[in-house]
């Protein structure tokens, strides 16, 4: 039941909120916020578009990378326990030699130096966290631990396996421990969840919006985009971040929740709106400033269904949104993206933060359409040398073979794109629709190189077969 005077608070704003959804062409969004221990939420507009269905408090929509800061939290309780530490110098088996010695701070901070290997992550024929693992000792880092802030995906996952390896308890079942602490259910982007999740995304493309179903996420990477949440499990989600409290106690303690806070490396400023910022990285969170006050915030995505969390610790205030439209950030708008102009609006009326919004919503920026010229595909007859099969010990085996009318494409696990000549010659792989990284391709000898990584320079896969 909501809190009446959040209730008070949003009468008459909430259409405020509602009109922003119209401008963004957002089909519908779910809201949650908290103040100390009043919490309310609300739901608007439609979870299909299509079907006419409505999104509801109890609409599931993925988290995305937001569920970093959970990792995060699991990995504060080991450190409690003094199972290990923050800054301990650990050396897993399953990092090359010049990342020995990484901490398990770095690792949940974007600053371990390796990069996030998205392709390995999300493409290859893994089915196990090991089997992936594993591969990572054959691949290059772009820093030394420590010195620079660069997005790592797969080092979250790393951190899994640490924390796994440590306790010799499975990492599912410390994550799944948490969140039946927490109050939150659990369901995960597999077979069972995506029926159980159902909003669908929809996307601006060349003029018309078209719809996007959740699609399972891969096993090995569910501790990152796996899991899916009603508005009313972002309460508990918010609580446990703010408090360290779950459904029968405190489950962080306040030094913990210090550490999670505490800024590790410097990052980009991201482009909120004016008069927030963001500072740095902590543990699974952006921090940075609204107003006067600290805050905590991270969004996610999983396709066109988004997630977005503002906390606000020394106002005991947090904002969390769910929504099911594409809502990139576009630093050059006053209110940045849909998710900004309605998290930090509630937040403004929450605490008078006196950021610098517009008096009515603005409109979204015009979408134009890429002026660059088309690359050319590449048929299997100008580039014969190319088509075979080719391994590299990382990332196992990629496939360069003719198809679509004699052209080539290359493969890798799920990933499919054509190989494409740009405007000055060099051939990449362009994936179908939004499926994935552009991959730049250039023969070596017995070798293809491929642009696995855009941090890292390419690596070689050798030929074990022609044709």
């Amino acid at each position: 039941m909501n809190d009446a005077r959040l209730d008070a608070l949003m009468s008459g704003r909430f259409d405020t909120l509602t009109r922003i959804a119209g401008l963004w062409r957002i089909p519908g969004f779910s809201l949650a916020i908290i103040r100390e221990a009043d919490a309310a939420t609300y739901a608007w507009g439609l979870r299909d578009a299509g079907r006419r269905l409505p999104m509801t408090e109890s609409t599931r929509v993925p988290l995305g990378s937001l569920s970093k800061s959970l990792i995060a939290a699991v990995a504060a309780q080991r450190v409690a326990e003094q199972v290990t530490g923050w800054d301990r110098a650990q050396e897993p088996s399953f990092l090359p030699a010049s990342h020995q010695g990484v901490t398990l701070a770095h690792l949940l901070s974007h600053s371990s130096g390796m990069p996030s290997y998205n392709l390995l992550l999300h493409y290859s024929a893994d089915e196990t966290r090991a089997a992936l693992l594993e591969r990572l000792r054959h691949l290059a880092g772009a820093h030394a631990p420590g010195t620079a802030y660069l997005y790592s995906n797969t080092m979250f996952i790393a951190a899994c396996g640490l924390l796994e390896s440590l306790t010799a308890v499975p990492w599912e079942r410390q994550y799944h421990d948490l969140l039946r602490a927490i109050g939150i259910a659990g369901h995960m982007i597999d077979a069972e969840g995506v029926e159980k999740a159902s909003p669908h995304g929809w996307a601006e493309e060349q003029g018309a919006f078209v719809v996007e179903e959740i699609e399972p996420v891969p096993a090995t990477a569910h501790p990152l985009a796996g899991l899916i949440c009603d508005i009313r499990e972002m309460v508990a989600f918010m609580r446990l971040h703010l408090f360290g409290t779950g459904e029968s106690g405190r489950l962080l303690g306040e030094g913990d929740l210090a550490e999670l806070r505490r800024s590790r490396i410097r990052m980009p400023e991201i482009g909120y709106p004016a008069g927030a910022t963001s500072t740095g990285y902590g543990l699974g969170w952006v921090l940075g400033r609204a107003g006067e006050h600290e805050m905590l915030i991270h969004a996610g995505s999983v396709g066109n269904m988004r997630a977005m969390t503002a906390l606000l610790p020394d106002s005991g205030v947090g904002v969390s949104l769910l929504c099911n439209g594409d809502a990139e950030h576009s630093p050059v708008h006053p209110e940045c993206c849909f998710m900004c102009a309605v998290v930090f609006r509630v937040i403004d009326w929450l605490c008078a933060t006196k950021l610098a919004l517009p008096d009515e919503p603005v409109p979204p920026p015009v979408r134009r359409a890429d002026a660059a010229p088309l690359p050319r595909a590449v048929r299997a007859a100008a580039e014969p040398d190319l088509a075979g099969s080719y391994s590299h010990p990382g990332f196992g085996t990629l496939t360069v073979a003719p198809s679509d009318g004699g052209h080539l494409r290359l493969r890798y696990g799920r990933y499919s794109g054509l190989l494409a000549r740009g405007p000055a010659g060099a051939i990449s792989a362009v994936p179908d629709g939004r499926d994935g990284p552009v991959v730049p391709v250039q023969r070596g000898g017995r070798s293809l190189l491929a642009r696995m990584e855009p941090s890292v320079p390419s690596f070689p896969f050798a030929r074990v077969r022609r044709g």
